[in-house]
C-alpha cells in the first residue's frame, strides 16, 4: 500500500519539527545545567570550608581544655 506524497511529506515535516523541538529542549537543559555548575562548586567550597574551620576551632577547644 503506497502513502500519498503530499501525506508523506507533512509526516516528515512534523518528525522533523518534533525531533528539531527535542534538540531545543536537551540544549536548554545542558546550558542551565552548565550555568549552574559554577554555583554548585561555590557552595561545596564553601561547605568544605565551613567544615574544617568549625574542626579547627573543636579541635583547638578541646586542646585547651
Amino acid at each position: 500500500m503506497t502513502d500519498n506524497p503530499l501525506a508523506t511529506s507533512l509526516k516528515r515535516v512534523h518528525f522533523e519539527e518534533g525531533l528539531q523541538k527535542k534538540i531545543l529542549e536537551n540544549l536548554s537543559a545542558y546550558e542551565e545545567k552548565k550555568s549552574l555548575q559554577p554555583w554548585a562548586t561555590i557552595v561545596l567550597v564553601t561547605s568544605l570550608v565551613t567544615i574544617v574551620i568549625l574542626w579547627l576551632l573543636e579541635k583547638r577547644k578541646t586542646h585547651v581544655d
